[in-house]
């Protein structure tokens, strides 16, 4: 994974309006920072996310689960965050400098980028704004479309350890393109879908508004 010294100058997020939260802090700070910066004042949680030991899973599977037999509807709604949590695993145990996608601000490196999301995924493009970096504390630069594919193969079948272990390293370790063995919808053969590169940043750290460009100052 490039260093956080490869950041861009400039990087662009989609700014949803539906993200109140995000929205406010914006207007009162001129910035986005990602939250694991609101609690290095606790030395406890501090010294975890030095050694890459803190745990930011909001949920882990229950081991007491009657039945492997789920509805369609449980199944869809625990999809993504079995992707999250498969994705969270493998960083803590071999990433572990790299920020968490339960913490990390997702950023662009360029428009262009964005325009390909936007016409790939139909994200809004007038969400788009411009930061500039300023207090960075760790940076990924990863393959969405790892992500987009397991969110597919998730929802179509069970897979290994192995598997499991192999998709994970491939994004954590910057892959530019990946390929799955996964049976058709209809459950009567098999297919093999790929996808290439769109890069996208992880960053634990404070993003300053273009707006405020300049009046940075690392907090």
């Amino acid at each position: 994974m490039p260093p956080s010294s490869q950041l861009p100058d400039w990087l662009y997020v989609f700014v949803s309006p539906g993200n109140a939260a995000a929205v406010m802090n914006l207007q009162l700070t001129g910035r986005y920072s990602s939250p694991v910066l609101a609690d290095l004042s606790n030395s406890t949680f501090a010294a975890a996310y030095r050694d890459g030991s803190a745990d930011f899973l909001p949920f882990v599977p229950n081991p007491a689960l009657s039945t492997s037999f789920l509805s369609p509807f449980i199944v869809g709604l625990t999809n993504d965050y079995n992707v999250e949590y498969n994705a969270e695993l493998a960083r803590r145990a071999h990433f572990k400098d790299a920020p968490s996608r339960f913490t990390g601000i997702f950023a662009f490196e360029s428009m262009e980028v964005c325009e390909t999301v936007s016409q790939r995924h139909n994200w809004r493009l007038g969400e788009v704004q411009r930061f500039k970096p300023l207090h960075v504390l760790r940076a990924a630069r990863v393959n969405m479309e790892i992500v987009t594919l397991a969110r597919r193969a998730y929802r179509r079948a069970g897979f290994s350890q192995e598997a499991i272990d192999h998709l994970w390293h491939a994004y954590w370790s910057g892959a530019d393109s990946y390929q799955m063995d996964l049976p058709t919808v209809d459950a009567r053969g098999r297919e093999q879908p790929s996808v290439g590169a769109i890069w996208e940043w992880i960053i634990d750290g404070v993003l300053q508004h273009e707006s405020k460009a300049q009046e940075v100052s690392a907090p």
